[in-house]
């Protein structure tokens, strides 16, 4: 055989008999975890070649070269020193699309002689095992469809062949190539006659440069010393090599001649700081931040059809928006690097080593950390005002207090409205582009905006910031408190609730009075009172009305900081309201004290009387959610009848029996009396215990009500000159505050 030949696999069985994994190599190690990167890589790359028509193939897909030596007596079993991971996953790729192209024998009389596998391992017999079974039995359960996605994959129903010995579960080599098959499925399922162009002899897809290391005169023990010294190139080293070719290759004329130079030096300090201060490899976070640019193009371009994106649009953000693998065949099908994105990118990058503040270094960070939407979003408001930028030699002043004000603005848009699926994410990013070409100039031009020039954003956020752009054009002053208050950790750039209050006259609000309200507000939704165990906000507030009013029940708000979307649904429900305006009308400097004096000079009566009265009432209802029906309220554990639940005057009741049973002559009773709560539509109520021969039992029935049943649980007609009068009257006191 002659060394430096260029061959395919198939070519590579026609040259000599067998190819042996020696026992010095490791184990195949491309199924790892750890090798998922490099894994996804290859067989995408391999895909991508396969992908184009014979036509199209301009070269093949060179795997480069492939070392070992020729043994045995008669020199024709190829020992592999380097290439084992390469043509370990080509041989199962040629086995997998065998079957699917049903051209299994075909590939069998390639790779079988004598029920046993031309190509196997030595490492271990297990491995070898593997091979020969893989090939020479059958397997039938290839295209099985049926059962679950779990019973579904390759790997699976491998195991669960006849063949497949339990024991092999234990080497690494075949677990690996289980999952490398799995991925392969995952790539290659859709495709159609992709075995004969993997086979094909006369323009071949897939090439290697096979060495014969004897004819070099390099012994396997100095072949082996040099191999350990090579280190392969990153997918992000991949990329870049790709991307310099594919901008020679499309001519673009605008963009600067030292791209290649700040890649490898300039920008490279960027993220070198960054994955020392997580600890983490440089590549990968180079890599992401070109991947964040493409998928911001492919926004920009993308169709969005009834409010929804389109379905290849969406495919493309998904892979970009994943940690996947993306080859660099999917990038130019794309088309996202395009000259426009390119000269935006570089722009940037050099925006933030040469000028960026920690406001902006802090959106650039969460990007190349985070997976979320939002922060996906905050980041893009920053890029696009780059991006308007002619040129930062001109950088002044000017620019970074307009910068500001669009981060602002920006800021509160999107923190305030729910972007969590691809469609939405879509539409935030083409409207933030839209609007940028304000950016020079936020307030002014919002200033005199109607709310239907500014797409997608929550409508009520895009009124508050057009009226809050009028108030700051017109005056100064009112940029400060606003930065002052829409940092609060609950407002959350929300507080046109607070310029409601403040509005003296149509379109005139004072700042003295806004400021007042919003003083009170900020120390009212504090964290601390938020949380409180005593419920302050929840009772003060109902003193002055029912602000729980929903359908069916109510919600006292919970004290929970998540998203926008949470606080929406909990505390923001009040914002604006008059119920709340009243509140901080009666709220002095010290809030606590405030509170707690007008709950204790409460007189509400109904039912707003005992939630302000008994706040275990509240602590019971575990989501804080009640119940209404008809005259009966139920404290609900969870957020509906199907879950543990309580009735309110009973359980005001048993939370009063507990109160003065040791000043009265109910203790003897209370001793043996607990709170019975009931899952479902059974009645709750207090079971007072050991009562003659069965037990009383105190439920609400249009009327607090004592019923009692014998052991047998059958209803005897109570005698009431047994029950004490304590206990008459304290239900009497309780129940007569009606709901």
């Amino acid at each position: 055989m002659n060394s430096g030949k260029t061959l395919t696999f198939s070519d590579l069985f026609n040259e000599v008999n067998s190819v042996e994994i020696p026992i010095i190599q490791r184990d195949y190690a491309q199924g790892r975890t750890s090798a998922t990167e490099v894994r996804e890589q290859f067989i995408y790359a391999i895909y991508d070649t396969l992908s184009k028509p014979l036509d199209q193939l301009k070269q093949p897909l060179d795997l480069d070269f492939v070392y070992g030596s020729l043994e045995g007596d008669d020199q024709e079993k190829f020992s592999l020193l380097d290439g084992q991971q390469r043509l370990t996953t080509l041989f199962l790729l040629h086995w997998y699309l065998a079957y699917k192209d049903k051209k299994i024998e075909e590939f069998k009389q390639l790779v079988l002689f004598e029920d046993k596998s031309r190509f196997t391992y030595q490492t271990r017999p297990s491995s070898a095992e593997f091979f020969d079974a893989l090939v020479s039995q059958p397997f039938d359960k290839f295209m099985l469809t049926t059962g679950s996605p779990e019973d579904n994959k390759l790997s699976k129903k491998i195991i669960d062949c006849k063949w497949y010995f339990l024991s092999w579960n234990l080497d690494p080599t075949i677990q690996s190539c289980l999952v490398v098959l799995d991925t392969i499925h995952g790539i290659f399922s859709e495709s159609d006659g992709f075995y004969s162009r993997l086979t094909e002899k006369e323009t071949p897809y897939i090439t290697f440069q096979f060495l014969n290391l004897m004819d070099f005169g390099l012994s396997d023990e100095l072949y082996i010393k040099m191999n350990a010294r090579g280190k392969p190139l990153t997918a992000f080293e991949n990329f870049k090599a790709w991307l310099l070719g594919y901008i020679d290759h499309q001519g673009f004329s605008q963009i600067p001649d030292d791209l290649d130079l700040k890649i490898d030096m300039d920008w490279m300090d960027i993220f070198w700081s960054m994955s020392k201060k997580r600890k983490i490899d440089v590549d990968p976070l180079y890599l992401k931040f070109f991947k964040m640019m493409a998928l911001f193009r492919v926004c920009e371009k993308a169709e969005v059809n009834r409010l929804r994106v389109n379905s290849e649009s969406e495919k493309w953000i998904n892979l970009l928006r994943g940690s996947s693998y993306v080859s660099m065949s999917r990038y130019e099908e794309m088309q996202c690097f395009d000259e426009k994105l390119l000269i935006n990118s570089y722009q940037f990058l050099e925006f933030y080593q040469k000028i960026a503040g920690d406001e902006e270094k802090e959106l650039f960070n969460e990007l190349l950390s985070s997976s979320e939407y939002i922060i996906h979003t905050q980041f893009y408001a920053l890029f696009a005002f780059i991006s308007q930028i002619d040129s930062l030699d001109d950088w002044d002043e000017r620019h970074s207090t307009e910068l500001k004000g669009w981060l602002r603005v920006t800021r509160n848009l999107v923190i305030n409205t729910r972007i969590d699926d691809p469609s939405g994410f879509v539409r935030a990013i083409q409207s933030l582009n839209k609007l940028s070409r304000h950016s020079m100039s936020v307030y002014e031009d919002f200033s005199v905006m109607e709310v239907g020039e500014i797409d997608f954003f929550n409508r009520e956020q895009r009124k508050e910031e057009i009226l809050k752009a009028k108030l700051i054009h017109g005056s100064s002053n009112w940029l400060p408190l606003f930065d002052l208050y829409e940092k609060h950790f609950y407002f959350y750039g929300q507080i046109g609730f607070l310029l409601g209050y403040s509005e003296t006259e149509e379109d005139k609000y004072d700042q003295n009075k806004f400021k007042e309200y919003a003083d009170k507000a900020a120390k009212l939704f504090s964290k601390e009172l938020i949380k409180s165990k005593e419920f302050l906000i929840q009772r003060a507030l109902l003193v002055f009305g029912d602000y729980l009013k929903h359908v069916g029940g109510g919600n006292f708000c919970q004290s929970t900081f998540g998203s926008s979307r949470v606080r929406d649904e909990n505390w923001r429900r009040v914002f604006g309201t008059e119920l709340l305006q009243n509140l901080l009308d009666e709220i002095g400097d010290d809030v606590d004290s405030s509170l707690n004096e007008i709950i204790n000079e409460a007189k509400s009566n109904g039912w707003r009387q005992y939630f302000i009265d008994y706040p275990e009432a509240i602590q019971y209802c575990g989501q804080r959610v009640i119940n209404r029906q008809s005259d009966t309220i139920y404290l609900l554990t969870k957020s509906t009848m199907r879950s543990y639940h309580s009735e309110l005057k009973t359980f005001v009741l048993n939370a009063e029996l507990k109160r003065n049973a040791s000043e009265t002559a109910l203790e003897t009773i209370v001793k043996s009396c607990y709170y019975h709560e009931v899952y479902g539509y059974e009645v709750p109520g207090i079971m007072i215990r050991k009562w003659k021969e069965g037990y009383l039992f105190i439920s609400y029935q249009s009327g607090l009500k004592i019923s009692y049943y014998d052991n047998e649980n059958n209803v005897i007609e109570q005698d009431y000159t047994d029950v004490p009068n304590e206990l008459i009257n304290l239900m009497d006191t309780v129940d007569k505050i009606g709901l």
